[in-house]
């Protein structure tokens, strides 16, 4: 599977919400699909957040390596 963006979730969203206005879609599909895509929205917030974490971690060892 693909990583997914947090702007393409928002986008995926706002799509998803057109379509229920249009009735192309039904308020169940809406709500099914609309918790799935907070699921991932959450699953890409802690892959940020990992990432994040991860080069501040190397940033301060340079920083450690350089100041010595």
């Amino acid at each position: 599977m693909k990583n997914i963006s947090v702007e393409e979730i928002n986008l995926r969203k706002a799509i998803l919400a057109a379509a229920l206005q249009k009735n192309i879609i039904s308020q169940d599909e809406y709500e099914k699909t609309l918790s799935q895509y907070k699921e991932l929205e959450g699953l890409a917030n802690k892959q940020i957040d990992l990432r994040t974490q991860s080069l501040n971690e190397i940033s301060n060892k340079f920083n450690m390596l350089v100041t010595n």
